[in-house]
């Protein structure tokens, strides 16, 4: 009983490898025109591999990605990283009372 149980949690853990993503063997275009559609169970791999891919960048190389990245938006069509601050200000509302 426990070989079968062996055989079939091999062959399981087998053909969860086949429905990956392989991203080592994309392009750094096509790994860039992936941000941001990277189902949530591959995102670590590809933050991996992203990572792995900026590191060997030249200083160039890194601010050109900086700098297309810098209009990007998610998938909400909202941009990413163009607000004025995070939110958690105290503001001067009309609803307070001093």
């Amino acid at each position: 009983m426990k070989t079968k149980i062996l055989a079939f949690m091999a062959i399981v853990a087998m053909s969860a490898n086949i429905y990956a993503v392989d991203y080592s063997s994309m392009s750094t275009e096509e790994l860039k025109a992936l941000r941001g559609k990277v189902a949530p169970e591959d995102r670590a791999v590809f933050q991996t591999e992203m990572q792995k891919r900026v590191s060997t960048m030249t200083p160039e190389e890194r601010a050109s990605m900086r700098k297309s990245q810098s209009g990007a938006m998610d998938a909400s069509g909202m941009q990413k990283g163009s607000g004025m601050g995070n939110g958690q200000g105290g503001g001067m509302g009309m609803g307070r009372n001093r």
